[in-house]
């Protein structure tokens, strides 16, 4: 049986403003009833990853990743066009890590399509990721989770 691996040793490699950042948007996910899995990510000693699952239908609202030093939100916003105003909350750089992610390649059945402030968007829906976020950012990130919840009920 593989030994249970805490929260706070998943995330103890992280800077001081990294930790708060991710226990903030942890505690979010806890109280609105996500289950986190953590795991080891890889071979390495300190890669962790935590899937935040909904009760039901289960599926991965979103999964939290540490590499040593550093951290991301990785993002199952199926219905991003839906709410895409919602961006506007995010810092600069988390905005722009968000747009920037996996674009969505030619012929994928199941891209994520939106529009910010009249510019077009197609993104892998398995692949939209924000790197390092800030304390900041998290009740802007949160509302993008909250809505993609209640999207999929």
């Amino acid at each position: 049986m593989k030994d249970a691996v805490s929260f706070e040793t998943a995330i103890a490699q992280l800077p001081e403003s990294a930790q708060t950042a991710a226990t903030l948007l942890h505690e979010k996910a806890i109280a609105a009833g996500l289950m986190p899995y953590i795991s080891k990510s890889g071979k390495k000693t300190n890669f962790y990853k935590i899937e935040y699952k909904r009760a039901k239908p289960e599926e991965a609202l979103f999964v939290l990743r540490t590499d040593n030093q550093k951290w991301y939100v990785r993002m199952k916003l199926y219905h991003l066009a839906g709410y895409a105003g919602l961006l506007n909350g995010l810092s600069g750089p988390a905005f722009d890590d968000l747009v920037s992610s996996r674009p969505c390649k030619a012929g994928c059945d199941t891209p994520v399509e939106f529009a910010v402030d009249g510019k077009g968007y197609r993104l892998c829906r398995h692949g939209i990721r924000v790197n390092d976020v800030g304390v900041s950012d998290i009740p802007a990130l949160w509302k993008l989770l909250e809505e993609e919840s209640a999207h999929r009920t």
